[in-house]
This record gives C-alpha cells, structure tokens and sequence, in this order.
C-alpha cells in the first residue's frame, strides 16, 4: 500500500512496494513500477488505477519522454520499451542495447538515444567490453547509428528541435549535432566541483 494525496485527502492505494513513480507533464497521469515487474498507470486526481501490466523482468528506469505523450522503461535484460501514457500499450519495437543504462526519446516521439555502460573485464586477451551512445529508429527497432563509441552517459538530454544531443559522462559535457553525429560541437570539462543538475531552456 502507498499513501498518496488527492483532493487535500489522504488515500490508501493498493499496489505492491512501489520502486519508480512519475508524474506527466499534464498532471493527469502517475506512473508506477513496482517490485513485482508491473507497470501501473493512476489517474493523478482520483488515484484510480486505469492500466496494470505485468512484465517478464524487472524494470530498472522509468522515464518520462520528452513528446508529453509516452514513457520508457529499461529492464534487467537490457531491452528498452516506450509506451503509450494514456493506455499503456508499446509503441513501435523493444530496443535492445546491450549495458544500457539511459534511455531519452525525441520530441518528435521518432527516435530513441541510449547510452550503455559496460564495465570492462580483463582476461588474457586484454579488456573485454565496451561502452556506446546509439540512435535508434523507434518504428523498427534497429540502430540508425552510433553517436559516439567508447563513451557512455550519466545524463543524455534532447533539444527541443531534436537537433542537438547534450551528453555528460562524469567528466565531460559534450554538446553533439544528431545528424553529424559522431563529432562533438563542443565539449566541457567538469571543474573542481563536478557538474550536477542539467536542463535546457524552453526555446
């Protein structure tokens, strides 16, 4: 059971542990994972449940996109799902980047950017493993092309536009054009005391 406020009136609702909440950018809808590998969708003023969906394997992220209209999730076997905020049905096909550890989609709801984070194991060939930032065609599923290889990302953000791709891996901010893709426009390194919060303006 979560305890959650509606209407200046607490109310009980029944769900297993809770392990991801997002609220929409309209206000209208909740979104929650919980424990059980399901998907929850809640009207945010009346706090009924309108959608459930139990998946196969744990999810990992819950994300809101960046269209206003859809959410993503990643799960524990790398696969990358973005569904519908209003009746939770998956749109286009599921992604699967191998060591993902972010996920954004555009704004025009056609694309998904992901970063995977492998961690590198040495054997006696050397370090096994690599790291990747990709674009994906959301329709099919299949890559269209890497934005940069050897690199990975704690914070993947889109402009508005679609045009522009800002990516902070724990030691830089680097600023890449989509189509251009595989060379930074500009690139930043992180000062004494890191670089923490990211967003972009409105315009």
């Amino acid at each position: 059971d979560i305890l959650m406020q509606s209407e200046g009136k607490p109310q009980m609702i029944d769900l297993p542990e809770i392990t991801e909440i997002i609220l929409s950018k309209c206000n209208r809808y909740i979104v929650a994972t919980t424990k059980d590998s399901s998907i929850h969708i809640l009207d945010a003023n009346t706090l009924k449940v309108l959608h459930s969906r139990k998946e196969s394997v744990k999810i990992q992220l819950l994300q809101l996109g960046n269209d206003g209209k859809s959410f993503i999730t990643i799960n524990d076997n790398d696969e990358i799902k973005v569904w519908n905020l209003g009746s939770l049905r998956q749109i286009g096909k599921t992604i699967i980047h191998e060591g993902v550890n972010k996920a954004v989609l555009s704004h025009d709801g056609k694309r998904v950017v992901s970063s995977s984070m492998e961690i590198a194991i040495e054997d006696n060939a050397g370090s096994v493993g690599s790291n990747s930032v990709k674009v994906w065609n959301l329709k099919n599923g299949k890559a269209i092309a890497d934005i940069c290889k050897d690199e990975f990302a704690y914070t993947l953000k889109i402009s508005k536009d679609d045009k522009y791709l800002i990516l902070y891996n724990g030691k830089y901010l680097k600023v890449y054009e989509l189509k251009k893709r595989n060379k930074a426009l500009y690139s930043i390194e992180k000062g004494k005391y890191g670089i923490h919060p990211i967003v972009l303006s409105p315009c």
